[in-house]
């Protein structure tokens, strides 16, 4: 009976990372149209920061060279601590980029990030809102790629690529770890049955923002900023929700530098399951606990002698042919295709790391960007 739960989710698994193979596969790349690069609709990109003062310059930079150019900037400063602001002051005195400066108080009624977008919505003059962090690096037809988009599609919500920077081994293991969660979310989205997504590079328009009532019923939640709006637009509009197939508009953004912020961020991240009411995140959240949780249970069973253990590491090879299969789809996608040989040292830790970030996520505490949450 042990083995035949195992192999029954193994199945399972495979065939839906089979059917999300497919699915990518037969995606095409997505290439813009021709569009009035200075007039076809106006976009505020929001940036929300908190003492990025490393990192924001290298964004107003990519933003100063976009090829499309009927956008503002509205920047919110979050409580930074360093130097943020006053580089960005400083940017602002010697190029041409139209932006606006906005300081959220100290104290506010809903999670910092969600107060930053709404107060940035307020002085918003565009029509489309984009959202990105003050860590990304963007491409120069990031914007002109999702305004074609948006004019062919009538898009209420886009989402696109977003992929760790990698400096060294540490990065590339955890680009590749992060492929998978974007993979699924953009796959998902592709099948019109949206789960996940990342507000590092989402778009929407202002209206529906306010149509679906933002962010009333999660508004407490430090994370879910993305996820929770998307599932509002998707539950209204479920056909008007699109994933954006295109290397051009994929961003870069910094993995945690360390393993203790790469914990917190996953505990943040994962915090927000059990407050979901979209169906297809409850149960593609409950599966994959339960699949991993069976690696776990059964790879201790096997070294107290109580299963085969033959018998579970071919259950292991299979599952990490199919994810290295799976995987090797996207990454030729997401500019990741050298990194590939990660796949089975990340496979060996990962199942471990879902249980121990699931169970601990419960608890909902957790720190991030200085502040300690819950």
């Amino acid at each position: 009976m042990f083995y035949l739960v195992g192999w029954s989710l193994l199945l399972c698994y495979i065939i839906v990372l089979l059917i999300f193979i497919f699915t990518w596969h037969f995606t095409k790349e997505y290439e813009s149209k021709n569009v009035d690069l200075g007039q076809a609709l106006a976009v505020s990109v929001v940036i929300p920061i908190r003492n990025e003062e490393d990192n924001i310059i290298q964004l107003l930079t990519d933003l100063q060279n976009q090829t499309y150019t009927n956008f503002e900037v509205i920047i919110v400063n979050d409580n930074s601590t360093d130097r943020s602001i006053q580089l960005v002051e400083e940017f602002k005195k010697y190029h041409s980029l139209k932006f606006t400066v906005l300081n959220l108080p100290q104290k506010v009624r809903i999670s910092h990030k969600k107060a930053a977008i709404e107060l940035a919505l307020k002085y918003a003059v565009g029509d489309w809102i984009q959202l990105t962090d003050g860590d990304c690096n963007v491409q120069p037809k990031w914007l002109e790629q999702i305004v074609s988009f948006q004019l062919e599609t009538k898009a209420k919500l886009i989402s696109a690529g977003v992929i760790y920077k990698i400096y060294n081994f540490w990065t590339k293991l955890l680009a590749i770890e992060f492929l998978s969660p974007v993979g699924v979310g953009a796959i998902g989205m592709l099948l019109k049955k949206p789960s996940m997504c990342n507000g590092a590079n989402l778009g929407f328009l202002k209206s529906i923002f306010y149509e679906v009532d933002g962010y009333k019923g999660n508004e407490n939640l430090s994370s879910g900023d993305d996820e929770f709006l998307m599932h509002k637009v998707a539950k209204f509009y479920p056909e008007k929700v699109f994933y954006l197939k295109s290397k051009e508009a994929i961003v870069k953004t910094d993995s945690p530098s360390l393993f203790i912020d790469f914990v917190h961020q996953r505990i943040r991240w994962a915090s927000k399951w059990k407050n979901y009411d979209n169906l297809n995140s409850i149960i593609a959240g409950f599966f994959v606990f339960c699949f991993h949780l069976y690696f776990v249970v059964s790879i201790c069973l096997s070294i107290i002698g109580f299963v085969d253990w033959e018998i579970i590491v071919q259950m292991f090879l299979l599952r990490v042919s199919i994810e290295s299969m799976f995987l090797g789809a996207l990454s030729k996608d997401f500019y990741l295709n050298n990194h590939t040989w990660t796949i089975p040292i990340i496979a060996i830790f990962y199942s471990f790391y879902v249980i121990i970030i699931a169970v601990v996520s419960l608890r909902g505490k957790y720190s991030w960007k200085g502040r300690k949450i819950g």
